[in-house]
């Protein structure tokens, strides 16, 4: 029964394939001899449709790419953020835990101290 479903979706993709081609290629045949006047910042007579359409697609592509590449930036730009915040953290900690311990080897040699002055008198 895998197997058979298996197979229904290799064949089922395998038609939308060809579908989606052979849709694509209507498209370009119907509007191979097809014109459009175009503004963009400027006015262009007579561009082809195809080309048109070739532009507007790669420009999309494009595009995303540019708009994906921002977000990933982005992303990391806060994770170096995040990444000092947690450096600075971990500093001050280490400040602290060095003045603790000074701290307490303070205390130790005055308790010392005290001992050994107790045990001289």
């Amino acid at each position: 029964m895998r197997l058979v479903m298996k197979r229904f979706g290799v064949y089922a993709r395998l038609t939308a394939i060809i579908a989606l081609a052979m849709v694509i290629g209507l498209v370009i045949l119907q509007n191979r001899n097809n014109t459009v006047t175009v503004w963009f910042f400027a006015t262009y007579d007579s561009i082809n449709v195809l080309w048109l359409m070739l532009v507007t697609a790669v420009a999309s592509v494009v595009s995303w790419w540019m708009l994906t590449a921002s977000l990933g930036l982005w992303r990391d730009m806060r994770a170096l953020h995040q990444a000092d915040i947690l450096a600075e953290q971990e500093r001050e900690r280490s400040e602290r835990e060095q003045k603790l311990k000074e701290t307490e080897d303070r205390i130790d040699r005055k308790l010392s101290e005290a001992v050994k002055r107790d045990e001289i008198v």
